[in-house]
């Protein structure tokens, strides 16, 4: 029987909740956001813009998170990324312009690239051996907790478009006690002086390689495109088929329950039979199909049809 990455006293199950919970907050407003957004009057490029935003300040912090994690211990970062994230939420359910909206999704985006710590945290706390296992285990916590936010935020959205933000900070405030009171640091003292520097740049090692270079240059473009369809599939839904922030939920929930399936019990033997690389391009040809066919769905069925390609594209891609 393989060991298992948890033991009696092993702070996993701890940020493994931390996790999930923060994911929630974040799938909470993914099928409430931009129909929130049009309530303030903003055009698709504001709405646009406000939800690049997010992706924009991840991109820029996630690197020094990291770096600080390093730096001050992994606990430190993750609560401080929590609260900022709690402040964010309010402030977004509180605003009463576009440019609180701007600052609160700013805030979010900035607080919010905390991933690196997270898997910074795991690392520590798990000999290599079973250190996949338990990286896999920090996945399904991002995707458990992706299914739950979205039927939440829908859910919500049925007493105000602002409950389900107000509801995502209560929830950041309630995980950054849990962080603050249980979850034990794992840098020791003397691996603070020396942290790592990250080199992502152009022209550096990484990018450089013939394999790396390639890899984020493709993901680069994958993540692109389904950002912008997650962006706009609220207010698309609602223009065509009258949708609200409810059903989205419904809908984005069924994607992270598909992703769940497909990357926790069906990607493994895939890998196995198929190998990485053909299995990647396999995804990434029937996500872009699925997307192109969406603008044509003229029924819930064949909408349906594609979002659960949509669903397996992504889950296979990644």
């Amino acid at each position: 029987m393989p060991s298992s990455p948890f033991h009696r006293f092993s702070p996993l199950p701890i940020l493994f909740l931390a996790v999930f919970i923060d994911m929630v907050g974040f799938g909470i407003v993914v099928p409430v956001l931009p129909l929130y957004t049009e309530r303030f009057g903003a055009s698709p490029i504001t709405i646009g813009a406000l939800l690049a935003i997010y992706s924009g300040m991840g991109f820029i912090f996630a690197p020094l998170v990291g770096f600080l994690a390093d730096r001050f211990g992994r606990r430190k970062i993750l609560l401080l990324s929590t609260i900022g994230q709690a402040a964010g939420f309010f402030i977004m359910g509180a605003a009463k312009s576009v440019f609180w909206l701007f600052v609160a999704r700013s805030i979010d985006g900035i607080f919010g690239a905390n991933t690196s710590a997270a898997q910074a945290y795991v690392a520590d706390v798990t000999p290599p051996e079973q250190r996949s296992r338990a990286l896999g285990w920090l996945g399904a916590a991002f995707g458990l907790g992706f299914i739950c936010g979205p039927l939440l935020g829908g859910i919500l959205s049925k007493v105000s478009l602002s409950a389900p933000f107000y509801f995502a900070s209560a929830l950041a405030a309630a995980n950054a006690l849990l962080i603050f009171f249980v979850l034990p640091e794992t840098l020791l003292p003397e691996t603070q002086a020396r942290p790592i520097r990250p080199n992502l740049l152009p022209g550096s090692g990484a990018t450089r390689s013939r394999t790396i270079g390639p890899l984020i240059a493709s993901y680069s473009l994958f993540m692109t495109g389904f950002a912008i369809l997650t962006s706009f599939f609220a207010i698309f839904t609602e223009d065509r088929f009258g949708f609200d922030a409810s059903q989205n939920g419904f809908i984005f929930a069924g994607v992270g329950t598909v992703g769940v399936i497909v990357q926790g019990g069906l990607l493994g033997p895939l890998v196995s039979r198929f190998g990485e690389k053909r299995l990647a391009t396999a995804g990434m040809a029937l996500l872009a199909t699925s997307i192109f066919s969406l603008p044509l769905t003229e029924r819930i069925p064949t909408l349906l049809l594609s979002g659960l390609g949509i669903a397996l594209g992504n889950a296979l891609a990644k």
